[in-house]
Parts: structure tokens; C-alpha cells; sequence
């Protein structure tokens, strides 16, 4: 549900950004290779962020191409740099 809390666009995505890292941390926390090493706790781990990536897509794609927008790249540009 959108808000007033947050005073910018800009805001908003700090906040969300902030809530990703937190919940990336937590991710990474609860990684346990095991012994012996197999890689089906990898596999899970590797599962666990791209499914956290997808929650937080908008976020991640708002806080990139603003950064390329920064960095001088027009937003046509875009389309060259993912392919």
C-alpha cells in the first residue's frame, strides 16, 4: 500500500534497500555447507537469493539504473549494457 511516509522516490528505495540487505544478511547467515561438503545446501543457498532477487526486482532495477543515470548512461543505453 503506497504511503506519504517516505518524503522522496529516492527515500523509499533507501528504505527498501536497506530491508533487502537485511533479509540478504539473514539469507547468508543461515548457510551451513555441512560436512561432508555436498552441493545441495549450495544449490539451496543459490535457490534462497534468486528468489529474494525476484521479491526485490523493482529495487534492484530503481537503484542500478539510477546509478547508471549517475554515471552519465541515458536510459537507451541500458538495453546495450544487458545484452
Amino acid at each position: 500500500m503506497a504511503s506519504n511516509y517516505f518524503p522522496t522516490k529516492e527515500h523509499l528505495f533507501a528504505a527498501l534497500s536497506k530491508d533487502y540487505d537485511g533479509r540478504f544478511a539473514d539469507v547468508l547467515s543461515s548457510f551451513h555447507a555441512g560436512s561432508p561438503l555436498s552441493l545441495d545446501p549450495l544449490a539451496k543457498l543459490f535457490s534462497a537469493i534468486m528468489d529474494l532477487q525476484h521479491e526485490y526486482r523493482s529495487t534492484i532495477i530503481c537503484v542500478c539504473s539510477t546509478y547508471l543515470e549517475a554515471a552519465g548512461y541515458a536510459p537507451a543505453d541500458f538495453r546495450e549494457l544487458l545484452h
